[in-house]
């Protein structure tokens, strides 16, 4: 039970959680403006991955405690 308690004051679990919900939302976009299309880069995706993996990184390196300690 601490555990869940930990998860919702972690940054990390509320940065994918947040990613989660925005995913949809952008593909969303994308399939229903077509105009958008052409100012977006071919490889738009592969830069998104690599600022989530990032930002997982630097959460991590700012994570301190377990969840079962916050």
């Amino acid at each position: 039970m601490k555990t869940l308690r930990g998860m919702s004051k972690s940054l990390t679990i509320w940065f994918n959680g947040m990613l989660i919900a925005l995913f949809p939302i952008f593909e969303l976009v994308h399939d229903v403006m077509p105009e958008i299309q052409s100012y977006l880069p071919d490889n738009v995706y592969k830069w998104v991955g690599i600022i989530v993996v990032m930002g997982n990184i630097a959460l991590r390196f700012k994570t301190t405690k377990p969840l079962k300690e916050k």
